[in-house]
């Protein structure tokens, strides 16, 4: 499976007000179940709680990268919850992240988790991609946005 093929329009959610990361993470969790992506959103939920709690997933600059491995998973696929407001996710540059990327993968897909995050990492470091994804105003504008700079 390469990462293009986890990108979906429907795993996007854009304009999205939470009030932190618990509740971002809850929202994402439902936006899933009901797209059919995860069959249940409370042990989905449970698997991107453990890995945070093992530690933040937030990166410099906004950005954070939740990931959990779970059998729930339906359908493999890599979230994106562009935030109306950015919240804290104890970032160790402190900034409010705005931009989640949640990495949703069964046992059988784990392989790629590690390549997904260095991804999406080394994209979070271009200016043009995070203020192109930010300005996004359609699921369908931002999988494009998502299309182009993921090259793999």
């Amino acid at each position: 499976m390469i990462i293009k093929e986890l990108l979906n329009p429907k795993s996007i959610f854009i304009n999205i007000d939470v009030n932190d990361h618990n509740d971002a993470l809850e929202m994402i969790a439902k936006k899933l179940y009901e797209a059919n992506f995860i069959e249940d959103k409370t042990r989905f939920l449970n698997a991107l709680n453990y890995r945070e709690n093992l530690m933040s997933t937030a990166l410099n600059d906004g950005i954070a990268i939740p990931h959990g491995i779970s059998s729930t998973v339906i359908q493999p696929t890599i979230s994106l919850a562009i935030l109306k407001n950015g919240i804290d996710w104890k970032a160790e540059d402190n900034k409010k992240v705005n931009l989640i990327f949640t990495i949703v993968l069964s046992k059988e897909d784990r392989e790629i988790q590690l390549d997904s995050i260095q991804v999406i990492a080394d994209y979070s470091l271009d200016d043009n991609f995070h203020s192109e994804i930010m300005n996004a105003k359609t699921q369908e504008q931002a999988y494009e946005i998502l299309v182009k700079y993921f090259p793999l």
